[in-house]
């Protein structure tokens, strides 16, 4: 039977900290991991092949991590990303809320967390929930990140919001798969973050809050 693979790209320019990170990911039930230490070869490497999974950090010597968050989302709009950064100050999280940034981060941990913090958090992003370690959790329940108003359709991505009205046409997935050129298992992982962020048990749940927006 074949088990299809879950792609984790790791982009930390510590050495160390990324052949770390790697090592933890890889345990992972079919997991397969690249590392890239430079962002400029970002654009190359998603070129080259689709990831399920980005692992970041927020600072890079020649890279402002926000800028990151923006690229990764226009080169790879169907990848997770997971912030696992030294920063967890107010202001970052703060800046990580903004309704420009907010939509596109399923996850955050603390690199002063406990290392089972990360294992936890692959493992829920892999099971397309959001994960946030406590550090982090505690700050955004602050700030709301983690209790957006689902009224706001700000919350979603124009592709997410594209896939939420062709759900709403009562599409398939395979036909949604097919009219966007994307692939069935992009279009499912869709469909779990939509549910996710606008806190719905089923896309009849889903099409009925969105409708509630206009």
């Amino acid at each position: 039977m074949h088990t299809e693979v879950f792609r984790i790209l790791i982009i930390d320019d510590h050495p160390i900290v990324a052949l770390g990170i790697k090592i933890i990911a890889s345990k992972h039930e079919n997991a397969e991991c690249v590392v890239i230490h430079d962002p400029s070869l970002l654009t190359q490497v998603l070129t080259e092949s689709p990831f399920d999974l980005c692992i970041i950090d927020l600072q890079y010597p020649d890279q402002d991590g926000f800028a990151l968050i923006q690229q990764l989302h226009d080169l790879s709009p169907e990848s997770q990303l997971l912030i696992y950064t030294m920063h967890d100050e107010p202001w970052i999280v703060a800046k990580l809320a903004q309704p420009s940034f907010r939509p596109y981060i399923q996850g955050a941990v603390s690199k002063q967390a406990d290392i089972k913090e990360l294992d936890a958090a692959i493992s829920a992003l892999k099971e397309g929930k959001s994960y946030y370690s406590k550090e982090f959790h505690e700050l955004c329940v602050h700030k709301r990140m983690l209790n957006p108003s689902y009224n706001d359709p700000s919350i979603l991505s124009p592709r997410e919001q594209e896939i939420l009205k062709l759900l709403a046409q009562g599409m398939s997935t395979n036909e949604i798969s097919k009219q966007l050129f994307l692939s069935i298992n992009t279009i499912q992982t869709y469909r779990k973050r939509l549910l996710l962020k606008m806190d719905a048990k089923n896309v009849a749940e889903l099409i009925c809050k969105w409708k509630n927006w206009f």
